[in-house]
């Protein structure tokens, strides 16, 4: 995706794919594998495959699989964990450069469930309130008892 242009990176044409998503991991060795994620937090040294995270092509050269991106977002967004996932600036910038020319908006609008509201104070303090409210529910129902 990067191509080394002295001391520059430059941002090479990229090409996307609508082919159903599948994960490469199985497919790939390993060095193969960590060159189609967006992370890899290997060391120097030996790779392992469980070091790289968020793979977005089926193999090295290959088009970007849109799938891939969604797959991508829903992990960020907390899909599987209901807890959003982080990853590195570095690979945040790449992946939401990717996702906007994949698919023309970016990353966290157009109704993709990605979206950061802006919290205000007021919703900070509706939400202790709400808080406080259910801890004297709670305290009323233990006396109750």
């Amino acid at each position: 995706m990067y191509s080394k242009m002295g001391t520059k990176m430059v941002l090479k044409a990229t090409t996307f794919t609508d082919a159903p998503w599948s994960s490469p991991a199985s497919n790939l060795s390993t060095e193969a594998y960590c060159s189609v994620c967006l992370v890899d937090n290997n060391k120097s040294g030996e790779k392992v495959k469980g070091e790289c995270h968020y793979p977005i092509r089926s193999k090295p050269g290959a088009p970007v699989n849109k799938g891939a991106l969604r797959a991508v977002a829903a992990n960020l967004g907390g899909a599987r964990t209901k807890k959003g996932f982080s990853m590195p600036s570095g690979a945040m910038a790449t992946f939401k450069r990717l996702y906007k020319a994949a698919f023309g908006h970016d990353y966290g609008s157009k109704g993709d469930g990605n979206e950061k509201k802006q919290v205000t104070p007021e919703d900070k303090e509706n939400k202790k309130k709400k808080k406080g409210d259910e801890d004297e529910d709670e305290d009323e129902e233990e006396t109750c008892a």
